[in-house]
């Protein structure tokens, strides 16, 4: 007998929500990691959960340099997100490189 099909929809309770983000978080980071391996990819997943903290990987590149390839990528093979990725990126590059900068 196999398994009864889930509908995916969104948890309502906020620590069911949480529970099971954090069994499926290892779950998501398994099948990234095996991708990585079998098709020599280069991957990065970042993650945030409910309650707001991360949780991210990368395979053999660290996640900037996974991000600064597709920032580097023509607008029109980014599937429209791409400004938003570059801010994104932006950002964050700014923010691990100055943290302490003042702004007059």
């Amino acid at each position: 007998m196999g398994r009864v099909k889930l509908q995916i929809k969104r948890i309502e309770n906020n620590t069911n929500r949480q529970v099971t983000f954090s069994k499926r978080r290892n779950g998501l980071i398994k099948k990234a990691y095996e991708l990585s391996i079998l098709c020599d990819i280069d991957i990065a997943l970042i993650m945030f959960s409910p309650s707001g903290r991360l949780s991210h990987f990368s395979g053999k590149r660290r996640i900037e340099d996974v991000l600064m390839r597709y920032v580097d990528l023509p607008d029109h093979d980014r599937g429209g997100y791409g400004g938003f990725v570059i801010k994104i990126y932006s950002y964050i590059m700014f923010d691990l490189f100055y943290p302490y900068c003042i702004f007059i």
